[in-house]
């Protein structure tokens, strides 16, 4: 009973593949009440039996409460850990059942779907209030009503069999937040946050690669996160916080799924020699992290130079999953990322060991420079000449001439939050080992000039 749509995007050639359930034919409310307990694999593109909700929450490895520890960050992010195992039974619903009216596209012509707006809404509203932390920086700008039926998002309707569980994640998270107490550390915290980190993933069939990406920073630096898989079978996870000696998870053991490896940068090319080691790791078993879109020419040439197998995933959060489950070694973008992005993923994978940087400072100067995560109308990472503006960053998109290459001049001309200076992030097992990588993105630069956007 399910079957696909093509959803053209604007005048652009690109395509969006959705598979969704005829609720005219089988009603959400009726597949949730007679579903029975299907256990999955790790990664599987066709639909599957919706459970009940206990069974989802099962899943999640959640449902019991866990102990709230002394540390003020790790008590949040443990919270933020229950709030996530109950979301994960409402974003896996919203997922089986996803139907065409359930998405939309948003200015810069990215996927925005339900689950975004309900998950970060509910977040908001419950566990990350503004009374109780700094300032919540969210990747979502829409109107949810979940107070009054019939719910919706934006102009987006809930369908009516939801509601209920909406009520239910709402109810729970606020139990939740009730734990937080009124410690003095957590208004020094800006939250960053998306809420489904991975939406084209999530529309075309490829949830497992989705993540919930919760970041906190104080003075600009992340401090703590979780980086929350809610569509694996069971639900993946890590969640960090380096000050307090805090580095937890719960991650996949089989990851073949979630990450194809592609043997060489170009298909045919013959890969370079591969003599000695990063590490403790042999130059010819080092894997480089790539999205499952079109790669840049210095990417290329990246993988080439280091010399490393590609392994192509989606989304950012769950590349940092992949790093710390040992899919790959580094993950080098030059184009398409943001705070809400990184600042989880950076927490992360600092508590857990590894890295994540600037590229350009990494390149340019040898340094391990972080973004600066606060609150802010203006980028506070700009470097005059060197982004490319494109529809994901431009402040304002009809300043863009087609088929023209526009680099950035004044920070007003990027949107606030938009990586622009590239990210460069290293699993645990050659965080030691930074400048190799630095010296392999000089010689990819000698090959061809990256285009950071």
């Amino acid at each position: 009973f399910f079957s696909g749509f093509r959803m053209a995007v604007g005048g652009a050639r690109a395509k969006l593949s959705v598979l969704y359930l005829a609720f005219a034919m089988l009603p959400l409310a009726s597949v949730v009440a007679s579903a029975a307990a299907h256990p999955t694999s790790a990664f599987v593109r066709q639909a599957r039996p919706l459970h009940s909700r206990s069974q989802l929450l099962a899943l999640s490895g959640g449902g019991a409460g866990q102990p709230v520890g002394q540390t003020p960050i790790t008590s949040l992010l443990e919270l933020c850990k229950e709030a996530c195992d109950e979301l994960s039974v409402l974003v896996r619903l919203v997922y089986a059942g996803m139907r065409a009216e359930d998405a939309a596209l948003k200015a810069d012509k990215s996927v925005f779907t339900i689950a975004d707006g309900l998950v970060q809404h509910l977040l908001q509203t419950t566990l990350l209030r503004e009374d109780v932390l700094c300032a919540i920086v969210g990747e979502e700008d829409s109107i949810v009503n979940v107070l009054q039926r019939p719910y919706t998002v934006d102009a987006l309707p809930v369908p009516e069999a939801l509601w209920p569980v909406v009520d239910s994640a709402r109810a729970k998270l606020l139990e939740l937040s009730a734990k937080l107490g009124s410690d003095p550390a957590l208004r020094l915290l800006t939250a960053f946050v998306d809420p489904i980190d991975g939406t084209r993933e999530f529309t075309e069939r490829l949830g497992e690669m989705c993540t919930i990406c919760i970041g906190f920073s104080e003075g600009e630096k992340p401090i703590g996160g979780l980086v929350y898989r809610p569509l694996t079978t069971p639900a993946s996870w890590a969640y960090g916080c380096e000050r307090e000696g805090t580095a937890r998870s719960q991650l996949l053991a089989t990851k073949e799924a979630l990450a194809v490896v592609v043997s060489s940068p170009i298909e045919g090319e013959p890969r370079a020699p591969a003599d000695g080691q990063i590490g403790d790791v042999p130059i010819s078993d080092i894997r480089l992290l790539v999205s499952r879109g079109s790669l840049s020419p210095f990417l290329r040439a990246l993988g080439r130079q280091l010399p490393a197998q590609l392994v192509r995933s989606g989304g950012a959060g769950n590349k940092a999953l992949l790093l710390l489950e040992g899919a790959a070694d580094c993950y080098i973008q030059d184009r398409g990322l943001f705070r809400w992005d990184t600042c989880a993923s950076q927490a992360v994978l600092e508590a857990h060991g590894g890295v994540l940087v600037k590229l350009t400072a990494l390149a340019s100067r040898g340094e391990l420079e972080s973004y600066r995560y606060e609150k802010t109308v203006l980028q506070l990472d700009f470097e005059p000449g060197l982004v490319r503006l494109s529809a994901y960053n431009a402040a304002n998109r009809n300043s863009l001439s087609k088929g023209a290459v526009q680099f950035a001049e004044s920070a007003e001309q990027t949107k606030p939050y938009a990586n622009v200076c590239g990210v460069c992030a290293l699993a645990p097992r050659v965080a030691g080992n930074v400048g190799e990588f630095s010296a392999a993105v000089a010689r990819a630069r000698d090959e061809h000039e990256w285009e950071i956007s």
